[in-house]
């Protein structure tokens, strides 16, 4: 995976896509100096937030940690805190973490079901403030399925309302896209997005 990659412009939609085929062949291997995925860590001994993804219900996609039930959302995480991910109930599965814009020093993290029974799919937080929505994609080893989904950690001071426009105008897109058939509605979410996009520059130029 080439260090030169901007992350930040690839969409949603590319990467469960692109990332579904490479974890369902465990083909992506990472160089040492990669700077978007993590090569193998060690493990974390006592995670601050060792979080579980629960794809019992494909539909329904949880999170939790032992301290919060509901894990979709983490907030008020602090810088040196760490994280890490595993998956239940598979026994056998490949997950990818992905962060268009990153808390951590790198943009991803991948393992197997080995991998994640150890603590190593995961890392320490390196920034100070910020909302960051991350793509999660897991390949079940026994059936072949793959389920992706997008939960999010807010560090610091907990709302970034330009963080949040960029969350807003992601799924505007994806609205977008389901929506070919019906131009009436599409034409009204690209009013919207113009709209927030305007905002952001207006909040950019300040």
């Amino acid at each position: 995976m080439s260090k030169n990659v901007d992350i930040a412009n690839v969409t949603r939609r590319r990467f469960l896509a692109v990332a579904g085929g490479v974890v369902a062949t465990s083909s992506l291997v990472p160089s040492k100096d990669s700077t978007l995925f993590a090569a193998t860590l060690p493990p974390t001994p006592v995670a601050d937030y060792p979080v579980t993804i629960d794809v019992s219900d494909p539909s329904n996609i949880k999170y939790s940690t032992p301290a919060k039930g509901d894990a979709s959302t983490l907030d008020k995480v602090t810088m040196g805190q760490t994280f890490t991910w595993t998956v239940k109930p598979l026994s056998k599965f490949h997950l990818a973490i992905l962060f268009p814009k990153t808390p951590f020093s790198l943009h991803g993290f991948m393992g197997s079901q080995d991998d994640a029974s150890q603590g190593k799919i995961g890392g320490k937080i390196t920034a100070t403030v910020g909302a960051y929505k991350y793509w999660v994609v897991v390949h079940d080893g026994a059936t072949g399925k793959t389920y992706t989904h997008d939960p999010k950690i807010i560090v610091g001071r907990g709302f970034d309302a330009e963080e949040e426009i960029d969350f807003a105008l992601d799924d505007l897109k994806v609205a977008d896209e389901k929506l070919s058939r019906q131009p009436e509605l599409q034409e009204r979410i690209r009013t919207v997005e113009n709209e927030l996009k305007q905002i952001v520059r207006q909040l950019k130029s300040k």
